[in-house]
């Protein structure tokens, strides 16, 4: 009888706990559901319609789960269902916070980077800067001059001496002195340097020279004076226009450099439409910086990004609210984060070990990368443009779907390693919430514009001829034409021959 009695004290001890221990189980789940709140408010990337759902559903599960203590066995699943809730919502405030993380770290940048190169043969025997000490240095006399003096100035400090300079009217004169040996070292963009290897005789530069010294210099990419003149996107309009760039840097895509991809994305938020204008990199067009000069279009971008935005706009007449841009040595980790994709070749070719076939091809990265780059096509850089298209359009319908998620965070570290932006936190947060709210299947329509091959001197490149594209104004004609039914509502449908 005795040990019954200990039996029974014992059962109504932990009877009396087991009661106090589900009501701060209860209580800890809602603290964290209030957590979860804070976070989801705090990042702005879901639904205010969805939290209120979600804050409800808090509150009536804690009610629940206190009210189910008064009896043993729901008491029990009441405390089971606490902790595992309150791990879930743990786990989705550290979605939620990395989201936002990853959102932040490329979104907002208004700034470009110049990197300042010091240039000597690849057999000079300098090392550094200070065994040029005596070199006479050759320098750009207006090309990147503003760079060039804030580089010169770090040097002559560094030497404490003015260092000799001699000046040179273009990129290719500079480049000539220092083969000669008219000055040991050359100052020089190194954004310039693919527009360089592009002329005849030049084509081995960058094995010809190496560098002994560089300076990264931050400016402005964005003009504040120009924005009050410009249509700005706002939450609330119906169009948004964005210039993607896709550059081949090593680093970060915030580096000014050749621009290989140049494509015009003009989404439209209440047709659900989105249309891609893509434009040839050789397109021969007047330069915004040029006074009237032309140059290819790809050359825009080793002078920012504010330059390609520019010159789209000229180009187009259009105002481009926000500039994307992509660095392309590192966009096949976003490819293989989303499982990879599939895009339809019109063609069979092969390109640097990569087979593909006319048809649907299943791709990773790297061979994306590949199909994106090849222009062994009878059409050349048109093909090359279209396929590009493929890619990005394959890449949105991915990141659209229920595959997204599989790798979600993997796919965010990705593009936040590969990928800057203007547009600010808050309208993509915009963005984000309108899909989780009416998870919009986006109609897709892409046109390429044309031209005739050609060859031409160049704002960048001096007197030096290169292969251009002169633009053809019949294509130019239609992606206007294609541009103003977007922006007016009306639904676009271009002709699959024109695709």
């Amino acid at each position: 009888m005795a040990e019954k009695s200990d039996k029974d004290k014992k059962e109504k001890k932990e009877s009396k706990l087991a009661k106090p221990i589900g009501y701060l189980l209860a209580i800890g789940f809602f603290v964290m559901g209030c957590v979860t709140v804070g976070v989801a408010l705090n990042t702005e990337l879901i639904p205010a319609k969805l939290i209120a759902i979600v804050g409800v559903g808090l509150l009536a599960l804690t009610v629940l789960f206190i009210a189910l203590q008064h009896w043993k066995v729901t008491g029990i699943i009441a405390k089971v269902l606490s902790i595992v809730l309150s791990l879930v919502l743990l786990l989705a405030c550290n979605y939620m916070k990395f989201t936002g993380d990853k959102i932040a770290e490329m979104s907002g940048v208004k700034t470009k980077i110049d990197n300042i190169q010091v240039y000597v043969l690849y057999e000079d025997k300098a090392q550094n800067i200070n065994d040029a000490i005596d070199y006479k240095f050759g320098i750009l006399k207006d090309l990147d001059r503003a760079n060039t003096e804030i580089f010169l100035e770090d040097i002559n400090i560094e030497l404490k001496k003015e260092v000799e300079t001699v000046e040179y009217d273009n990129a290719f004169m500079l480049v000539t002195a220092l083969y000669k040996g008219d000055v040991g070292a050359i100052i020089l963009n190194s954004g310039y340097e693919s527009f360089i290897t592009e002329a005849k005789g030049y084509e081995d530069f960058k094995t010809k020279v190496r560098s002994i010294g560089y300076k990264e210099i931050e400016s402005p990419s964005v003009d504040n004076d120009d924005v009050e003149d410009k249509k700005r996107y706002i939450y609330g309009d119906n169009v948004l226009t964005l210039y993607v760039s896709g550059v081949d840097t090593r680093g970060s895509a915030n580096v000014n450099s050749n621009s290989d991809v140049n494509i015009l994305v003009v989404i439209n938020f209440k047709t659900h439409q989105v249309l891609l204008i893509h434009t040839p990199r050789d397109y021969y067009v007047p330069i915004s910086i040029g006074g009237g000069a032309k140059d290819k279009l790809t050359h825009t971008g080793s002078h920012g990004v504010n330059v390609s935005v520019d010159t789209m706009e000229l180009l187009y007449g259009v105002n481009i609210d926000d500039y994307v841009r992509i660095n392309f040595k590192g966009f096949t980790d976003i490819i293989d984060a989303l499982g990879g994709i599939e895009v339809y070749s019109d063609y069979d070719f092969e390109q640097d070990g990569n087979t593909y076939t006319v048809g649907v091809n299943q791709l990773d990265g790297t061979a994306a990368l590949n199909f994106a780059r090849s222009r062994q096509f009878p059409d050349g850089d048109r093909t090359r443009g279209k396929n590009q298209m493929k890619v990005i359009e394959a890449m949105i319908g991915k990141a659209t779907s229920s595959d997204f998620l599989k790798n979600y965070k993997k796919v965010l570290n990705s593009v936040s390693d590969t990928v800057v932006t203007s547009m600010d936190y808050n309208r993509i947060a915009d963005f984000v919430k309108m899909q989780l709210d009416q998870s919009i299947a986006w109609d897709v329509q892409k046109y390429s514009v044309d031209g005739f091959d050609s060859q031409g001197v160049t704002y960048s490149a001096g007197d030096q001829l290169l292969y251009v594209m002169e633009p053809d104004g019949q294509t130019i004609s239609k992606a206007k034409e294609y541009l103003r039914q977007i922006y007016n509502d009306e639904t676009v449908t271009i002709p699959e021959e024109e695709n």
